[in-house]
């Protein structure tokens, strides 16, 4: 594989040889995918947001678009591993076979007593959403009143686009960029 050139404050970052802003693709052998370099101010800018510095920004500056979700059809087994598979998993998004969103879970949501094969669409709750194109600090007062510190990002038709995610010592947005 080519080595992105060396230039001091620049970070090689894997990217998606077809699109400049694709990330990589996991199917893909790294062998054939890129690295371009990105500068680091770039990559600290995109990760830290302050969640008191966010004054004329819209919710979309804030979101944190790469995250994963749970089907409606998954049982409460299905969702224990999602949660155990990472300590930042502090909410899982359910979503619909069209990628609606259509409810929550925490791991409080995922009582002991619960078969594994029972499914969870009883157990999610729809809570407060936020669209893209709101005021960021609707989306960071949402996020802050809640347990997990997240609130899911929908569009027009229901659609998940991402999360506001703030960080547990609640100063700064998550995976913003």
């Amino acid at each position: 594989m080519r080595r992105a050139p060396a230039f001091p404050g620049w970070v090689p970052v894997l990217r998606h040889p077809d699109t400049r802003n694709r990330p990589p693709d996991p199917a893909r052998p790294q062998s054939q995918q890129i690295r371009r370099p990105v500068p680091r101010a770039m990559i600290r800018a995109m990760a830290n947001v302050r969640i008191d510095e966010i004054d004329g920004l819209d919710v979309a500056a804030v979101t944190h678009a790469k995250l994963s979700t749970i089907p409606a059809s998954a049982t409460v087994a299905e969702a224990r591993a999602y949660f155990a598979a990472s300590t930042s998993r502090r909410l899982a998004f359910v979503v619909d076979d069209d990628g609606r969103y259509v409810g929550s879970l925490t791991p409080n949501d995922l009582p002991v007593e619960r078969s594994a094969e029972d499914p969870v669409m009883p157990l999610a709750r729809v809570g407060p959403t936020v669209g893209s194109g709101e005021p960021a600090t609707i989306g960071r007062d949402l996020a802050l009143a809640s347990d997990s510190l997240r609130v899911p990002v929908i569009d027009g038709a229901d659609r998940l686009l991402g999360v506001v995610a703030v960080n547990r010592t609640r100063e700064w947005f998550c995976g913003t960029g």
